[in-house]
């Protein structure tokens, strides 16, 4: 969800094996998108990766959360990029 003051660009969710990335060109004011993260290839454990362009040229990057054996504890990331942060939320336990 981008709650900002302007769009976000050149945004990539991936897990820190990086076998599958999500990726979206653009994700304007307001915008909410929702897509599927495939871990079905991952094997070990490790975490979630974001970044993405700000308006501004600002490059963010931040690695959440923990998977362990190639399989999320979880069974959703909810990511609210605000003006100046971003708040990941991790719920709903997946096992």
């Amino acid at each position: 969800i981008n709650n900002s003051d302007s769009p976000i660009m050149n945004v990539k969710f991936c897990t820190t094996e990086k076998l599958n990335i999500l990726k979206f060109p653009k994700i304007d004011v307001n915008e909410s998108l929702s897509k599927f993260l495939s871990m079905k290839n991952n094997e070990s454990d490790g975490g979630y990766i974001l970044i993405f362009t700000r308006a501004n040229g600002n490059i963010e990057r931040y690695k959440r959360g923990y998977y362990t054996n190639g399989n999320s504890l979880d069974r959703w990331i909810k990511v609210n990029v605000e003006k100046d942060t971003t708040l990941v939320k991790f719920s709903g336990t997946g096992y």
